[in-house]
């Protein structure tokens, strides 16, 4: 990602979401910029008909008839709903064609050359500052009617003095606006920068804040709002909602001859293994705290919550984790309660008792021996997974 001297982002694709950025942002503003533009431009013909009472109908045929129906359909261009990609070419096109028209008018009437010329700033000025175009169409449609002027001052019998002090003032405004346009629009561009690594913040911070930092499972509380969530969507479809309760056997021993970075490591591995087992949509694992881990099953009844903690169990097992001090085995093994709801009512009384449950089916596998599963049907239930 590079923004050089060129005012253009490198890949292209992030100069096409500036350029996006830019278009919602300054939609309001542009609106407004370019009604006001129209309503001054019409404005200025009662200046016609009071300084120039014998030429005013060549200077309004120019005004109205050439240079006004372009900036009044970009304008209504600009009023339609939804996002405007062309806006910005809209906007310098409306540029050009006030520049071009005010070109005409000090071509066709001499005697207007010195009053009308003030007006190929003004609209020079717009076009660098007042649209919010971006530097080089800014650019490229004010010094186009440059061009033009010194065309038409070519061209006729513009006196050389006065065109001395045209051009001295009128080539001054562009590289003035000109460099006012660069600052603008470097502005603009280092804000939208700014801008998307603060939302890249906000969402890894957020992310953090629902997730596990060593794990990146779902913390406690994030699993906990996900379980409450899927409690309510089971309930108002009438499925099942199984809850497995995971404990890593003797993992303080582990910590204690391994020490930390191997009881890390082995988190690890035991949350990969747990999250290769969210196959469905609602399905998370969570880690609740220390090696206490938790896997939330929608849809899963009784058969399948037990099937699926024994798979989760012996792939545990089958990871092969270096345990030198567990009396269960010479690697990792853990220890899988398994209980099954179905959903009915609020779901903070109906969540909590899912929870104890499963503490309880844990807690009875812990007794048996450990590495094992012990899956706690609740009475009357006879669901599969998906039913």
């Amino acid at each position: 990602m590079r923004l050089g001297p060129a005012m253009r982002f490198r890949p292209a694709a992030l100069e096409r979401r500036f350029r996006v950025h830019s278009e919602r942002r300054f939609r309001g503003t542009r609106r407004l910029a370019l009604g006001a533009g129209i309503l001054l431009y019409m404005l200025f013909g009662a200046l016609d008909r009071l300084l120039f009472p014998d030429d005013y109908a060549t200077l309004w045929l120019v005004r109205y008839l050439l240079g006004l129906p372009l900036p009044l359909a970009a304008f209504a261009y600009l009023l339609l709903p939804g996002r405007r990609r062309l806006a910005e070419a809209a906007l310098a096109a409306s540029v050009l064609s006030g520049g071009l028209a005010i070109v005409a008018m000090i071509a066709l009437v001499p005697a207007a050359r010195e009053t009308y010329f003030a007006g190929l700033i003004l609209v020079s000025m717009f076009g660098y500052t007042v649209f919010r175009l971006r530097f080089w169409p800014a650019t490229a449609v004010s010094w186009l009617t440059v061009g033009c002027f010194e065309l038409v001052a070519a061209l006729t019998d513009y006196p050389l003095r006065p065109l001395v002090s045209a051009n001295f003032f009128y080539l001054t405004a562009n590289v003035i606006g000109m460099m006012a346009c660069y600052a603008l629009d470097w502005d603009a561009r280092r804000n939208f920068l700014l801008l998307r690594t603060l939302r890249r913040e906000r969402a890894r911070v957020a992310r953090l804040a629902r997730h596990d930092a060593l794990t990146g499972l779902l913390g406690r509380r994030a699993f906990l709002e996900q379980l409450a969530g899927e409690w309510a969507r089971c309930a108002r479809l009438g499925l099942p909602l199984s809850l497995l309760a995971v404990d890593v056997d003797h993992f303080k021993r582990l910590n204690d001859s391994l020490g930390h970075a191997a009881g890390d490591e082995c988190l690890r591995r035991v949350a990969r293994v747990l999250g290769e087992a969210t196959r469905r949509p609602g399905d998370a694992a969570g880690r609740l705290g220390g090696e206490e881990f938790s896997l939330l099953l929608p849809g899963a009844g009784h058969a399948d919550a037990h099937a699926i903690a024994e798979t989760l169990r012996a792939r545990v097992e089958a990871e092969r984790i270096p345990h030198p001090d567990s009396p269960v085995a010479p690697w990792i093994t853990v220890s899988v309660g398994a209980a099954t709801a179905e959903p009915a009512g609020a779901p903070g009384p109906g969540c909590e008792a899912l929870l104890r449950q499963a503490d309880r089916a844990l807690y009875a596998a812990k007794r048996g021996g450990r590495n094992r599963v012990v899956a706690l049907p609740p009475p009357g239930l006879a669901r599969g997974r998906g039913a």
